[in-house]
């Protein structure tokens, strides 16, 4: 009787820290897949900033280019 007990408990034990580790490791994951997309939208909105800064010194250049020639 007591070893059933025993066997009982050891087995609850051990589905109480399995479900511990699965819960952790599926939190951990989603966390990880979390912080990918959220470096891939800084990334991709460095590219936009990049772009648009990038055309905007462009027309910039184009119109000292205008009023240097002009003068």
């Amino acid at each position: 009787m007591i070893f059933l007990v025993i066997r009982i408990m050891t087995m609850m034990l051990g589905v109480i820290v399995t479900y511990l580790l699965l819960s952790s490791f599926i939190s951990y994951t989603q966390s990880e897949h979390v912080l990918i997309r959220a470096h891939q939208r800084r990334v991709a909105a460095g590219k936009k900033l990049k772009d648009v800064c990038g055309l905007e010194l462009k027309v910039h250049k184009e119109h000292f280019q205008k009023d240097f020639e002009g003068k």
